[in-house]
């Protein structure tokens, strides 16, 4: 829609300009000294004052209308583009909740499961509908016994009763045990189908596994001072272990001074040894406790340190992602923008391209190299001769015709690989002599390999190679291959 509105309004810029060069020229015309005789720009014929303010008139509404039009449409594309914009934010939007939705296997598998489980459940639904036939079976019978009442009818009947009532109980037990069987695998079932109860709430725990993703890394940010202290700790570890050595090296040492020392008994220093003994055991245990404490924290500073590591690797991940896709857009958005704006240089070139081609093909076709055809950026055909330009209104018909096929076949050659014309009536509406003009100069355009031409009259017949004729006949279209 954007580029529709864009070609459109274009085309009215250019349709405006050539209004303002008629108006100019048309303005410029009253000036002319009295009495000379003034020849109007746009249908070349004498120009009157009646006949100029006329055109004046229609070319200031038509102006007017061209610019409102102008202007609608400078909205509309304003409008366009904010759509644009909107649109491509409802695109990011839409891509983010597909990101989040979850993987087709997983629902497929889900759903494989519970269509499963579904079919067991209505199979035993049915045995048990089957088996509660059993039952009314049996109903059916008492009552019938009840509903006896002729004595001798009622003997006989009890009696084939009394020799079926143990087959029917027997059948009724069965029946109740297949019953409570099946009542059993239903609870089985709705207990296999209770898993998955809370599916939705799992899909939706992981969908929030990024946000626990940053949670990790904001407590990995808050520990990182813990990590930091962590060498210091082995080494107090490592420091309070040696001090343990020295320590049971020195207890070692004075058991065995205490040993030597038995035979003497001095029961000072026996008091003395005993005093520091307690003292070097209450400090083992103290800094055995303390080791023990240490440990523990390390091994959680650890297990945290792991935990938010993980954390980050997983979120610098997802920004090494998002990054890529950031340059993506970013790359989008700037090779979009380099489109957008070669656009008119490569229209312009391309314009030029075709106007060059044109013009050497008119020269060929009408056998005159002394005029120069353009073709204009707004689509205008313009031929100059003589120092004069004329628009495609202003050309004779034969010019017409030429300077059409020109353009055409111009555009033929630069935008396809097509070596192949096809002309269709090229000489309508023209005389014997005009004719025979055109048909030899379309024979003498170069650089087509074959030209296939539609005619109702046999002007090419002497110069083509083949000829291929459709004869009505009695109502009946009949070719001939000559």
């Amino acid at each position: 829609t954007l580029t529709a509105l864009t070609s459109e309004r274009a085309a009215l810029g250019a349709e405006m300009e050539r209004l303002r060069e008629q108006t100019r020229a048309l303005e410029t015309a009253a000036e002319y000294p009295e009495g000379e005789a003034v020849v109007c720009t746009v249908c070349e014929q004498p120009l009157t004052p009646e006949h100029r303010a006329d055109l004046l008139a229609r070319n200031r509404a038509r102006l007017d209308e061209l610019r409102a039009r102008d202007e609608t449409l400078a909205a509309e594309i304003a409008a366009a583009d904010e759509r644009g914009s909107a649109l491509e934010g409802q695109i990011q939007t839409l891509n983010a909740q597909l990101r989040d939705l979850p993987r087709p296997a997983d629902e497929t598998e889900l759903t494989g499961q519970i269509a499963d489980l579904e079919g067991v459940l209505s199979a035993t639904q049915a045995e048990i509908e089957k088996l509660a036939g059993g039952r009314d079976e049996a109903t059916r019978l008492e009552r019938d016994l009840a509903d006896l009442g002729d004595p001798r009818r009622r003997y006989e009947r009890l009696a084939e009763t009394v020799g079926q009532q143990a087959d029917l109980e027997e059948r009724l037990e069965a029946e109740r045990h297949a019953v409570g069987a099946l009542v059993a695998s239903l609870a089985e079932i709705e207990r296999a189908l209770a898993p998955f109860a809370d599916l939705d709430e799992r899909l939706a725990d992981r969908r929030q596994l990024l946000s626990r993703h940053e949670a990790d890394h904001r407590r990995y940010l808050e520990n990182t001072k813990v990590a930091a202290d962590l060498p210091a700790r082995r080494e107090q570890v490592e420091s309070l272990r040696t001090q343990q050595a020295r320590l049971t090296a020195e207890r070692d040492a004075t058991r065995s001074q205490v040993e030597k020392i038995a035979a003497g008994f001095d029961a000072d220093a026996l008091a003395a040894a005993r005093q520091r003994e307690a003292g070097l055991q209450a400090e083992q245990s103290r800094l055995e406790g303390q080791l023990g404490t240490l440990g523990r924290e390390l091994s959680e500073a650890e297990g945290e340190i792991e935990t938010l590591e993980a954390a980050e690797r997983t979120l610098a991940a997802e920004q090494t992602a998002l990054a890529g896709h950031q340059q993506l857009l970013a790359l989008a958005g700037f090779v979009r923008e380099v489109i957008r704006q070669a656009g008119p240089h490569v229209t312009r070139r391309l314009v030029q391209q075709v106007s060059l081609e044109a013009a050497r093909l008119f020269a060929d076709v009408m056998s005159d190299h002394t005029g120069r055809l353009r073709w204009e950026e707004n689509y205008e055909i313009i031929l100059e001769k003589n120092g004069r330009d004329r628009g495609f209104q202003q050309l004779s018909g034969g010019e017409q015709m030429a300077a059409a096929l020109a353009v055409r076949l111009a555009l033929l050659r630069e935008l396809s690989s097509i070596d192949v014309a096809f002309f269709d009536e090229p000489t309508s509406n023209l005389d014997d002599t005009r004719r025979d003009s055109l048909a030899e100069q379309i024979l003498s355009v170069k650089g087509f390999s074959q030209l296939f031409v539609i005619s109702h009259d046999d002007t090419f017949e002497r110069v083509t190679h083949h000829i291929v004729r459709v004869r009505k006949e009695n109502g009946v279209s009949k070719v001939e291959v000559g």
